[in-house]
């Protein structure tokens, strides 16, 4: 099941959760951006930076911004770029 979604320049960044078991809360992301008219899967993107909140997409340059709790409790948005 889907996460969560953004759509920019024609294309749709879907968010799914990596690891879900029944009861437990779910962990670890990984993302699956396609052609937003089409459908058609463009790619697949896995853990690295993208752990967090999902905040925002960009398609020109392609990255995922990604809202995370800093360690003293404050908010922090974090922007990962594609490898």
């Amino acid at each position: 099941m889907p996460v969560d979604m953004q759509v920019a320049g024609g294309r749709i960044a879907v968010q799914f959760s990596d690891n879900c078991s029944a009861g437990d809360p779910c962990y670890g992301n990984y993302f699956t951006v396609a052609d937003a008219g089409t459908g058609k899967k463009l790619a697949d993107y896995v853990g690295g930076d993208a752990s967090g909140v999902f905040a925002c997409y960009s398609a020109s340059p392609e990255r995922f911004s990604v809202l995370r709790v800093s360690q003293d409790h404050g908010l922090s948005l974090v922007e990962a770029k594609v490898k």
